[in-house]
């Protein structure tokens, strides 16, 4: 996991989980969306699991796997643990937990929310939708 603390982070802050899609290490989404000026910004403490390639060759989530989507199980139990780190190391406020995830990181996302409803403010899915257009 990456994770993020701005400096001088007042305790009871809010803590947001940024999920990567597939094809992707935690450090590039953040590269890629800037999340790290959004928290320093708007002073939230960060999280960005990131997924192994010895859990999915393509290092996306598996949030379509039944052990690994669903509550005190496999990835989304690994999630939780680290937002439990993170509640402990950072004194975030609880109450300020939001998920938000990319393309497979937004199905994990939509896990998250399903099987732990008690632990997330709110959260966003963000889908990442290509077509082929054929030229005339």
């Amino acid at each position: 996991m990456c994770i993020y603390v701005p400096e001088n982070l007042e305790p009871s802050r809010p803590l947001v989980v940024a999920l990567h899609g597939c094809n992707q290490q935690a450090a590039d989404y953040d590269d890629e969306t800037g999340w790290i000026r959004f928290a320093d910004t708007h002073q939230f403490a960060l999280l960005l699991p990131q997924q192994k390639d010895a859990n999915n060759t393509s290092q996306c989530f598996n949030w379509f796997q039944p052990n690994d989507s669903e509550r005190d199980q496999g990835e989304a139990l690994s999630i939780r643990q680290m937002i439990d780190k993170m509640a402990s190391d950072t004194g975030i406020d609880p109450q300020k937990v939001f998920v938000t995830g990319l393309s497979a990181g937004g199905g994990m996302a939509s896990v998250m929310l399903a099987a732990y409803p008690d632990m997330f403010a709110a959260g966003a899915i963000i889908a990442e939708f290509h077509i082929d257009v054929p030229r005339m």
